[in-house]
C-alpha cells in the first residue's frame, strides 16, 4: 500500500507542476488578480497625450461674439442720438406737413395783403437732401420758408448768406441761434436763421402784395431800408414757428 501511494504521488507531483505552469501561461494571456487590474486601468484610462486637445493657434483676426457685435451696434446707434451727424435724407410728408402747418395763419398773415387761410406747401417738391419750402401765398408766390433740416455745419446758411453778396444786418434778437435779413438795394429784404441743425430761408418777391410800406419816391424797388428792416422782423416770425415745431 506505501508502495502504490509513492508511486501515485510521484506520478501525479510532475502533472501538478505542468498544471501550474499551464494556469500561469494562461493568467499571463488572459490576464489574473492584480495583472488583470492593471491591465484593466490601463485599457480604461487613455494617455494624456492621445486625449488631452493640442493648445488652439489663436486666429490672426480674432472675431468677436455675437453679443460683442450686438453691443458695438447698439454703441453706434446711441451715438448717432448723441449729437452725432444725423443721415441726411429726403424728408417724410409728415414731417414737412407738420412744419409747414407749424407756421401760424397770424405769422404768415402780417407778411402779405391779401387774405390767407392755409401754408401751402408740396410734400413731393423737395430736394435729395431734404430741403423744402413752404409757400405762404400760393396765388402770387410772394413769400417762400425755405426749410433745411440738416444744415449741421451750417454749409448751406453761411454759402446762401454770402450768396446775396449784399451786407447781411443781424438785427433779429431771437429768432434762432442765429439770423441776419439782407436787402438788395431798395427791393424787400430776405431773412437767413439757423437754429440747432436746421437752416430757415425766407425769400421774397418783388411784388406789391407784401405787407410793407413802399416809398414812391425810391426807385428800383420803392423799400427804404427803414422798411426793410421792420419787414424783416414779420418774416422772422415765420422762421421762429418752424424752429418750434422741429424743436
Amino acid at each position: 500500500m506505501r508502495g502504490v501511494a509513492l508511486t501515485t504521488n510521484l506520478v501525479t507531483q510532475p502533472a501538478a507542476i505542468r498544471l501550474a505552469t499551464l494556469f500561469a501561461a494562461t493568467c499571463l494571456v488572459a490576464g489574473c488578480g492584480s495583472a488583470s487590474q492593471a491591465t484593466t486601468t490601463a485599457t480604461a484610462t487613455p494617455s494624456a497625450s492621445a486625449t488631452a486637445p493640442s493648445s488652439p493657434v489663436a486666429p490672426s483676426s480674432p472675431v468677436a461674439p455675437a453679443s460683442s457685435a450686438v453691443a458695438s451696434a447698439g454703441a453706434a446707434t446711441s451715438d448717432a442720438g448723441d449729437g452725432a451727424v444725423p443721415t441726411v435724407g429726403p424728408a417724410s410728408s409728415g414731417f414737412i406737413t407738420n412744419v409747414c402747418s407749424a407756421i401760424t395763419i397770424a405769422d404768415a398773415q402780417a407778411t402779405v395783403q391779401p387774405a390767407i387761410d392755409a401754408i401751402g406747401f408740396d410734400t413731393d417738391n423737395q430736394d435729395p437732401a431734404g430741403i423744402f419750402t413752404c409757400t405762404i401765398d400760393a396765388a402770387d408766390q410772394a413769400v417762400t420758408v425755405t426749410v433745411e433740416p440738416e444744415d449741421v455745419a451750417m454749409a448751406n446758411y453761411e454759402s446762401d448768406v454770402a450768396a446775396e453778396n449784399v451786407p447781411a444786418v443781424p438785427s433779429l434778437p431771437g429768432v434762432g441761434d442765429v439770423a441776419v435779413w439782407t436787402q438788395v438795394a431798395n427791393n424787400p429784404p430776405d431773412v437767413y436763421a439757423h437754429k440747432g441743425h436746421v437752416t430757415c430761408e425766407v425769400k421774397t418777391s418783388d411784388t406789391q402784395v407784401l405787407n410793407l410800406t413802399y416809398d414812391p419816391s425810391v426807385v428800383d424797388g420803392g423799400v427804404t431800408a427803414a422798411s426793410a428792416a421792420a419787414y424783416a422782423i414779420k418774416l422772422g416770425a415765420l422762421c421762429t414757428d418752424v424752429f418750434a415745431a422741429i424743436g
